[in-house]
């Protein structure tokens, strides 16, 4: 795994600190790391399919921080309400990088996107295929 990449981004163990925490935290099934790299939590039980999922949306997430993405859209109202009780629902940057990343690692839980968001998926997506070639 030392040196797997996903859209250009080094996929890493996990740090002490962060295993405490995987372990405390099965749900959390990967991390977009302060050191942008991706970390996945060894302690879910993901098949190879679903480990590659959850890296390509982290590896999205680590693009957007890294170029300061300014969203020109807001979360759907069912959206909002499928993240509301998560650390995405009072902070709306936060959740439209999660549902862009999501939508892009095929993650059916970013719900219906709007035309917008549809328009940033398909800009992103190429941005985040062209780091692999790099």
């Amino acid at each position: 795994m030392a040196d797997e990449t996903v859209y250009g981004y080094q996929i890493r163990q996990p740090y002490k600190s962060e295993e405490d925490f995987f372990q405390k935290s099965p749900h959390v099934t990967g991390m977009a790391a302060e050191d942008s790299m991706i970390v996945l939590n060894p302690f879910s039980f993901l098949n190879s399919d679903a480990r590659m999922a959850v890296a390509r949306n982290e590896a999205a997430r680590l693009f957007m921080r890294e170029n300061k993405m300014k969203f020109d859209f807001s979360p759907e109202p069912h959206q909002r309400e499928s993240f509301a009780g998560t650390e995405y629902a009072n902070n709306d940057h936060d959740l439209n990088s999660t549902i862009l990343a999501r939508a892009i690692s095929g993650d059916q839980s970013s719900g219906k996107l709007s035309k917008r968001q549809q328009e940033w998926v398909d800009w992103l997506l190429p941005q985040l295929q062209a780091r692999d070639k790099q």
